[in-house]
C-alpha cells in the first residue's frame, strides 16, 4: 500500500473518530428514544444495558435509532431482535476510560497484530481493558447467553464487527448503524 493510500485511510478514520467523540457531547438527542427502546428488552437485557457507561448507552440508542430508520427506509418493519441487538452490541466493553479507548484505536489502526499482542485477559490492568475492547463482541454474546436472550440477538452482537456476507440485511443494517451512530 502506498503512503498516500495509508494517509488517506488514516485521516478518514481520524475524522470518523472525531465525529464519534463529538456526538458524545450531545446526549439530548438520545433522551426521547430511550424509554421507547428500553421497553423492548427483557429484564436481564435491561440490566446489561444499564451496566454500560453513559457514553455507550447513548451510542447504543443512536445505533438502535439508525437501525430502525434503515428498516423503515427499506419498507421493512424493524424486528424487535434487531433493535435489541443494536442496544446491546457493545455490552462486552465494560468500564473503559476515554484515554484507553483512544490509545486502543490508534494501536489497532497502526497494527492489529500489535493490538492483539498487547491485549491480555490474564491481567487486571490496561492490557485487560484492551482485551475487552478487542473481544467485546464475543464477551457481549456470552453475557447475552447468560440472560437467555434471543439467539438472533446473540448472533448479531457476536458478528457486529465482522464483514457482512451475502444478503444478511439485519447484519448489514446493524454494522452500518453502528458506524453512523
Amino acid at each position: 500500500m502506498s503512503i498516500r493510500c495509508y494517509l488517506i485511510g488514516f485521516f478518514e478514520k481520524l475524522t470518523y473518530r472525531f465525529r464519534q467523540l463529538s456526538r458524545d457531547f450531545y446526549q439530548s438527542s438520545t433522551k426521547k428514544y430511550r424509554s421507547e427502546f428500553i421497553t423492548l428488552m427483557s429484564e436481564g437485557e435491561t440490566l446489561l444495558f444499564f451496566q454500560q457507561t453513559q457514553r455507550d448507552q447513548n451510542h447504543a440508542i443512536r445505533t438502535a435509532f439508525h437501525v430502525k430508520q434503515l428498516c423503515l427506509d427499506n419498507q421493512v418493519d424493524p424486528p424487535r431482535f434487531l433493535i435489541v441487538a443494536a442496544l446491546l452490541h457493545d455490552i462486552g466493553k465494560g468500564e473503559v476510560k476515554l484515554i484507553n479507548r483512544i490509545v486502543f484505536v490508534i494501536c489497532n489502526f497502526l497494527s492489529s497484530t500489535l493490538s492483539r499482542k498487547i491485549a491480555s485477559n490474564k491481567t487486571n490492568n490496561w492490557r485487560a481493558t484492551y482485551w475487552r475492547l478487542k473481544y467485546h463482541a464475543i464477551i457481549g454474546a456470552d453475557l447475552l447467553k447468560q440472560v437467555d436472550s434471543d439467539p438472533r440477538v446473540i448472533d448479531l452482537v457476536r458478528r457486529h464487527h465482522c464483514t457482512v456476507a451475502g444478503d444478511d440485511n439485519w447484519h448489514e443494517y446493524l454494522v452500518h448503524a453502528d458506524y453512523i451512530a
